[in-house]
């Protein structure tokens, strides 16, 4: 996704400062300079971001969040998609379901976060295996986001795969229209499983 805002951005002639959510007292959003802003990915305080963003007439564009007024947005199908792989698994007969997900909070809490996000899923297989459950005979583990996952040896990985670049481009090339005046519309885009 970063790739695709970048190209974007880059082609404008434009940079990119990263600033995390967990920040620090060096620079966030309420001084870093910049002329437009991409919120990226879920945040307990996206409306006090998005409030601060305003009082300093900062052009806004979020991808994957709630739709709030004066932001542009830049939309995926998540839930849509969730209910893809639900169905996928009643399909394969399935009546317990579990998810497994890294916390979201605002505590600040440090989790270890694995070298890529679907190793959630590598856990959960390596989990099961180390209990003896036979996977895919007696569970079905599968993804979110389309990430391949080579260690899993024998196995293969159901999992959705969503359009990260095309969703980065289109956050990148709505906050350019947005900085030189334009009036981008919001996107949707849609995963497939």
């Amino acid at each position: 996704m970063l790739d695709g805002v970048a190209a974007e951005t880059g082609s404008a002639g434009a940079g990119l400062l990263l600033l995390s959510d967990a920040g620090g007292p060096q620079i966030d959003i309420r001084s870093a300079p910049m002329d437009a802003v991409i919120l990226i990915g879920c945040s307990t305080r996206l409306d006090e971001s998005v409030a601060v963003l305003r009082k300093r007439g900062m052009p806004v564009v979020a991808i994957e969040a709630d739709d709030m007024p004066g932001v542009l947005s830049i939309s995926l199908d998540n839930r849509d998609a969730t209910a893809r792989l639900a169905r996928h698994l009643l399909y394969l007969g399935h009546e317990n379901v579990s998810v497994v997900s890294l916390p979201i909070d605002g505590s600040k809490i440090q989790y270890p976060l694995p070298a890529n996000w679907d190793a959630l899923a590598i856990g959960v297989i390596r989990a099961a295996e180390s209990l003896g459950i036979r996977v895919p005979e007696e569970l079905s583990v599968v993804g979110f986001d389309g990430v391949r996952i080579d260690e899993l040896g024998e196995h293969d990985l159901t999992t959705v795969i969503q359009p990260a670049q095309d969703k980065g481009r289109a956050a990148g090339r709505a906050a350019v229209e947005l900085v030189a005046g334009g009036a981008p519309q919001s996107r949707a885009f849609t995963s497939e499983l």
